[in-house]
């Protein structure tokens, strides 16, 4: 990344101007720098010979339009109001339901910074995540395993009281068709910065491509989001057809990620009534 002036000068910048306003010290600087007080001293009389006015010009100016250069890609960044969210990389794995020959899963790797970013939030997110999550949702939540979701449809499909059919589902594309209108509204985090996560864009073999919908594969928070867009299904299940669970209609649902079983008594009650109530609850989640 080419860049008019680089981030460690513009942060030296602002750090400087922070000691010419006296809103941090000496000490405090060289610890943000990383570098000695005796250092910082000798920038401070480098830059003062500029004058404060001079200095705080050139930090605005820097950080209200950047131009960024990556590959054969150009564009302006804003100022932003918390950080600057940049646009990841994508490549290709093979997807493990999948042959060898067969489709590739795509994944988004975020930057560094971006990363850290999403740990920061999902901080706050996950507690908020676990305690509203469906309770038989085991896939890519913490202190649960596959191992737990085979042995919850062990529980539901063994014994002869049990229900004889089931409806399989596997949300095709999931992370990447979750629409973003519907995260932004329901998500309860920080909505410009998630705004801004969603919308970043990839680069794949030095191009820029927007992201239109779905959260990326790689990023921190993503299973947490794809996790939350999913949450609800058993509640829905269980208002759209109070007591089936306890009655002779035996509705059970284990799901793991984005892959989940519904057990019913019957196939025409799974395939005329279960089903459309999934398809409608997951249209509207994209």
């Amino acid at each position: 990344m080419l860049v008019s002036m680089s981030d460690k000068e513009l942060k030296r910048l602002s750090v400087l101007q922070e000691i010419c306003d006296q809103r941090i010290t000496q000490s405090q600087a060289a610890q943000l720098l990383h570098i000695s007080e005796r250092q910082i001293r000798r920038l401070l009389q480098k830059y003062k010979a500029q004058g404060p006015a001079a200095l705080a010009h050139a930090a605005r100016d820097q950080t209200s339009n950047c131009k960024l250069r990556q590959g054969d890609l150009e564009y302006t960044q804003g100022q932003d109001r918390c950080d600057d969210v940049v646009e990841e990389a994508r490549l290709h794995a093979p997807s493990a339901s999948e042959s060898p020959y067969g489709k590739m899963r795509p994944l988004g790797i975020p930057t560094m910074k971006c990363r850290a970013m999403q740990a920061l939030h999902l901080l706050a997110l996950e507690p908020i995540a676990e305690t509203t999550a469906d309770p038989n949702s085991y896939g890519l939540r913490p202190q649960r395993s596959t191992a737990d979701a085979a042995a919850q449809c062990f529980g539901v499909l063994s014994r002869k009281a049990n229900a004889e059919w089931v409806l399989e589902g596997d949300i095709e594309g999931c992370f990447d068709n979750i629409s973003h209108d519907w995260m932004i509204a329901n998500i309860p985090m920080d909505k410009m910065i998630l705004r801004k996560w969603l919308k970043a864009g990839y680069v794949y073999q030095s191009k820029l491509f927007p992201s239109l919908s779905g959260t990326p594969q790689g990023g921190i928070i993503s299973s947490v989001l794809a996790n939350m867009t999913l949450d609800g299904l058993e509640t829905m299940l269980a208002k759209r057809f109070p007591n089936a669970k306890w009655t002779g209609k035996k509705l059970q649902l284990v799901r793991y990620a984005d892959d989940f079983i519904i057990t019913g008594y019957s196939k025409e009650w799974l395939e005329n009534e279960v089903r459309p109530a999934v398809v409608e609850f997951l249209a509207e989640r994209g």
